[in-house]
């Protein structure tokens, strides 16, 4: 990523924290998406796609220091202080009431602010105590998050309370759980009815470094000076721009996704093209305000969102252990069969088309690169992703099999 990238400021000035990486990235993503709101739009000639996203961290386990990156987007975003931001304890009802209902906003030494439409940052570093529960909350966010069909006016008639109108409704949502809290949380209709196609789910599994933070980190840059350098994007409006070379590229891959089987019951793999859309503009407005998806906003961010489904597969799904390890041993087997133990992204899906679905590689190439193992490594070059199994683990796998054989 380029060094002028505002995203790449804050994911390498929280390097000394513990948090992971992925959890500081998006979190960052959703600053950008609240800030911008609907001022920004990518025009795909039959709707208006807007950059509003919902993003869901989740840990294996507690002591990931989850809710710090949350905690730092609703931080960054209300020192921009340019739209609503909802967070506590709250029921979907109770949201909705907040966001039908005008607000005037007033800090010392700013210009006061006066929010009518309905667009916010809900932002929750416990998923569990923000959201009171509702068999109905999720789907109305799911409802909601699709900003093109209520350009206008959303409206929540309900016979026993007053009709409540949304005027113009644009949400960013960003939330932390863990696997325990999330099971009681999202039901199955939650999965296949549509709210976690719309979210991003980002999993780990390990913190990002150990640290008593008895010493101040070296880098960090203060949540004052990340809101300041965010602060030029109140003046971004209006469409996004796609140079040609770009359309093509991602053409390509949008239709290369139909040669693959997904085994997806969540919706997630129908919904990443427009994902992957949303992502590019908000990279692109990491770096700059001129509207535009270069070619390497569109790599970045299908790498982002491919990260992502996988996160969603963990989450949601479940994988068996033998299914996994079945999976992960047909990929040994074809990069110890390489030169130098390289194989081209492309190349290992045709090899493996027909016996590993391209959701269950994503986890195996997931679990063995930085997020796991750490035995494989990965690359770009002129566009293309490079998998390279570390020699001194291809090595030990041919003696292993060598005494059993």
């Amino acid at each position: 990523m380029p060094e002028n990238s505002w995203l790449d400021l804050l994911v390498s000035s929280t390097s000394e924290l513990e948090s992971p990486r992925r959890f500081f990235w998006w979190a960052g993503v959703s600053c950008i998406s609240a800030i911008v709101k609907k001022n920004v739009w990518l025009d795909k000639f039959s709707y208006k796609l807007y950059p509003n996203i919902y993003v869901l961290l989740v840990s294996a386990k507690s002591g990931l220091r989850k809710g710090l990156p949350v905690d730092y987007a609703k931080g960054i975003v209300e020192r921009v202080n340019n739209t609503r931001i909802i967070s506590g304890r709250n029921s979907v009802q109770g949201v909705i009431k907040d966001l039908s209902q005008q607000i005037t906003v007033v800090n010392p030494g700013e210009a006061t602010k006066i929010y009518s439409d309905a667009q916010a940052f809900l932002c929750a570093p416990e998923l569990d105590s923000f959201m009171v529960k509702d068999e109905q909350g999720l789907s109305i966010l799911t409802d909601l998050y699709n900003t093109h069909e209520h350009n206008k006016e959303w409206k929540n008639s309900l016979k026993s309370s007053p009709v409540e109108s949304l005027k113009n409704p644009c949400i960013t949502f960003l939330a932390a759980s863990n696997e325990a809290l999330l099971e009681n949380l999202i039901k199955a209709k939650d999965i296949e009815g549509g709210f976690i196609a719309r979210t991003m789910i980002i999993h780990e599994s390990v913190k990002r470094i150990s640290n008593s933070l008895m010493f101040k980190p070296a880098n960090l840059v203060t949540r004052d000076d990340l809101a300041n350098d965010l602060k030029r994007l109140n003046l971004v409006k209006g469409p996004f721009e796609i140079p040609h070379d770009v359309r093509v590229a991602y053409d390509s891959w949008y239709k290369g996704l139909d040669e693959f089987n997904y085994d997806d019951k969540t919706g997630t793999m129908e919904r990443i093209g427009d994902h992957v859309l949303k992502a590019g503009m908000l990279i692109s407005l990491a770096e700059s305000n001129d509207l535009i998806i270069k070619m390497n906003h569109f790599e970045e961010a299908v790498d982002k969102c491919t990260e992502a489904v996988i996160g969603t597969r963990k989450t949601t799904i479940g994988v068996g252990r033998a299914e996994n390890a079945e999976a992960a041993g047909k990929v040994m087997r074809i990069l110890i069969e390489q030169d130098k133990y390289i194989i081209e992204r492309s190349k290992l899906m045709r090899l493996l088309k027909t016996d590993v679905n391209v959701l269950m590689l994503n986890m195996v190439l997931d679990d063995m690169g930085d997020n796991g193992k750490c035995i494989l490594l990965t690359s770009r070059v002129a566009g293309k992703i490079y998998y390279q199994l570390k020699e001194e683990i291809a090595m030990t796998y041919k003696n292993f099999k060598k005494e059993i054989n």
